[in-house]
């Protein structure tokens, strides 16, 4: 059961001190966004857009691709990064080891 989330701003200070011991999601605002025109290998429409015809005069698959039912809408590459106590507790367990207790989300507080 999730406790609540942390934001982007609590996971950008607990990558900068824990490194690689940081939460794995909260990895996703290290990387950069994959290019979102390239063509996903296997069916790319899912959800209503599967069967939903879109019109449009460029690309209609593109246009049918990328709706905000899509999973590869722009709405939807950032998800929040939900915590709970395991985690909250490993998290300062390792903070305390890098005697930065300070940096502990306050969700986990």
């Amino acid at each position: 059961m999730s406790l609540g989330k942390v934001t982007k701003l609590e996971c950008e200070g607990l990558n900068d001190v824990l490194g690689d011991d940081s939460l794995k999601a909260c990895s996703i605002y290290l990387q950069g966004i994959q290019d979102p025109m390239s063509v996903p290998d296997g069916d790319p429409f899912k959800g209503k857009d599967k069967n939903l015809y879109r019109n449009s005069w460029l690309w209609p698959k593109l246009a049918r691709r990328l709706t905000k039912g899509s999973p590869d809408h722009v709405s939807n590459w950032q998800r929040p990064v939900e915590v709970d106590k395991n985690e909250c507790a490993a998290i300062l367990e390792a903070l305390k080891a890098k005697g930065a207790e300070d940096k502990l989300p306050a969700v986990c507080k």
